[in-house]
């Protein structure tokens, strides 16, 4: 059996909805080219299709009941705050730490949820989490080497501070990073001896975010307009990035192109902790005054927002975290709930969790009958809502966790899981004062994701082959394994996708070894600081994904 080298080239958000149409046009050729000549599937996301559940059962090749990640934030044992998630919950089950314990070189680049750089068997630069720019790589000194090369790099661009500016300034400076962030990875792929080398490419996922209407435009034939013009644009040149990669990799390497989830168009979202509220399952208590409530909208007229607080306690040497922690969740202040008559409440996007004796602080649900009964009753409530404007029920379907779930993080899960299907709406909101049940989404915003990525597969260790059946996100952990030569933990959840690949990489069945953990229990790493996780949740609120 042949063993094989693996780059994985990562595009956020990336779908066939909107790339198929362009290939077919011959807008992005090399893409064309290698579909054509490669194996290709959808690539279903994890559930639900958020971007760190979905990038981090890639990189275990688990469930989210074993690594614990069912959003961007997590909800703290015993608690009802909920942080930022950290790579600490499982970086002994990384892929990238199982190839370099078995002396495989690695090289990872800008891949989500991935602050701090770990130390790894060749080199890492952090994602989209990244606080600190000058923070982000491993080896330390390896962000200023690409500075002193490139000239420049960014780890992420955030769509939402576009708002006020042209979204075609929006576009110019999304190219120019991506355009950074190319250079970066072929520079790279010189300078370091790697079996593994992964890039992500997140820019696909803003784009679509913020531009959907245009992009629409684009598929059925529009293409007059400025904006959309420069977007394709830079599809053209995600194309000529596909390309670039494609020709710099050797004949004993298996390109994959993948995305962690796809794109629909969104024109509404739920707002589900209005309608528990509606639904007296929600309890706001009474005469309770938020100040920030007034006072933030009367700062932002005044020409003050987060960065100016921030640099004036910066500069007065002042301890931030307690007025800042208010500043930045004020909008979801958990502090205004009754929980003494609270049933349950939606903390973090696409989940809803009961207010369960023993497990919530203040817990009123009993667990057996009376929590089973609640479960029922709630999902069979939500799944009959319709929206009378559209005539829509938004919601196709609703699980328990334990029905998708397996592993010891379960207990971390929502009690209930949305999922939306198609359906054009959005999941991110969990505002606690909504006026409306139903709120239009922003012209900003109406692109969102959905369950069907992509995967594509090309080089030797792949047959020419147009798969009937979707792929899972957790397959690629173990398919990467066996291409390489390895065997696959027993505790990976995936399976090596037999059906796509060449027979050459078949000689020999899969081989299962003990649990996955790359070796060293010691590994060197640097934790988050509670200065980074506020500037975490700073930025996951300039890309909308939290309130």
């Amino acid at each position: 059996m042949k063993n094989g080298k693996v780059f994985v080239l990562g595009l956020d958000g990336a779908s066939f909805r909107v790339l198929d149409p362009l290939v077919r046009n011959g807008m992005m050729p090399n893409l064309g080219s290698i579909t054509e000549q490669g194996a290709r599937a959808v690539l279903r996301s994890s559930m639900p299709p958020i971007t760190p559940a979905a990038w981090v059962s890639f990189m275990t090749g688990k469930n989210p009941g074993k690594h614990g990640v069912y959003g961007w934030l997590q909800q703290i044992r015993g608690e009802y705050e909920c942080n930022p998630i950290d790579i600490r919950n499982f970086y002994n089950d990384t892929l990238w730490g199982y190839l370099g314990s078995h002396g495989k070189k690695v090289g990872v680049i800008n891949v989500p949820i991935t602050y701090p750089p770990l130390e790894v068997n060749g080199f890492m630069i952090s994602g989209m989490d990244t606080p600190f720019e000058e923070n982000c790589s491993y080896p330390e000194g390896l962000y200023k080497e690409l500075l002193s090369k490139i000239g420049d790099y960014r780890v992420e661009i955030k769509w939402r501070h576009y708002n006020d500016k042209s979204k075609a300034e929006f576009l110019d400076d999304l190219i120019y990073c991506t355009k950074k962030r190319l250079e970066a990875t072929l520079h790279l792929m010189e300078r370091f001896e790697w079996d593994f080398f992964m890039s992500v490419f997140i820019s696909m996922d803003r784009v679509q975010h913020f531009l959907w209407k245009q992009i629409e435009n684009i598929i059925s034939g529009n293409t007059d307009g400025e904006i959309e013009k420069k977007i394709l644009n830079y599809y053209r040149f995600m194309d000529e990035v596909i390309g670039e990669i494609r020709g710099r990799l050797d004949s004993d390497t298996s390109l994959i192109i993948m995305s962690d989830h796809g794109f629909k168009p969104c024109s509404k979202s739920v707002e589900w902790n209005r309608w528990l509220i509606e639904n007296n399952y929600l309890c706001i208590k009474k005469n309770r005054k938020k100040y920030l409530d007034s006072i933030i909208p009367l700062l932002h007229s005044l020409g003050v927002n987060r960065e100016k607080i921030r640099s004036l306690f910066k500069s007065l040497k002042l301890d931030k975290h307690t007025t800042m922690h208010k500043i930045s969740s004020f909008s979801r202040d958990i502090g205004i709930i009754d929980w003494e008559k609270t049933k349950a409440v939606f903390l973090q996007p696409y989940g809803l969790r009961i207010n369960l004796k023993g497990r919530e602080p203040e817990g009123i649900i009993n667990s057996g009958d009376e929590y089973r009964g609640l479960v029922s009753e709630l999902k069979g409530k939500m799944m009959a809502l319709k929206d009378h404007e559209s005539g829509i029920c938004p919601v196709k379907n609703i699980y328990a966790a334990e029905e998708i779930y397996k592993g010891p993080y379960v207990d971390l899960a929502p009690d209930l899981i949305i999922d939306y299907g198609n359906n054009p709406y959005d999941a991110f909101s969990v505002k606690l004062e909504s006026p409306e049940i139903f709120m239009h989404t922003t012209d900003e915003r109406k692109g969102s994701h959905e369950m069907e990525g992509i995967f594509i597969g090309h080089g030797e260790a792949f047959e020419k082959i147009k798969a009937d059946l979707p792929i899972e996100m957790v397959d690629i952990f173990p398919t990467i394994l066996h291409i390489m030569g390895l065997p696959v933990p027993s505790d990976a959840d995936g399976r090596v996708i037999e059906d796509m690949i060449h027979n050459s990489f078949k000689e020999k069945p899969v081989e299962k070894t003990s649990v996955c953990k790359d070796g060293d229990d010691t590994v060197s790493h640097r934790y988050r600081s509670s200065d980074e996780d506020m500037i975490i949740k700073e930025q996951l609120k300039g890309l909308g994904y939290i309130d």
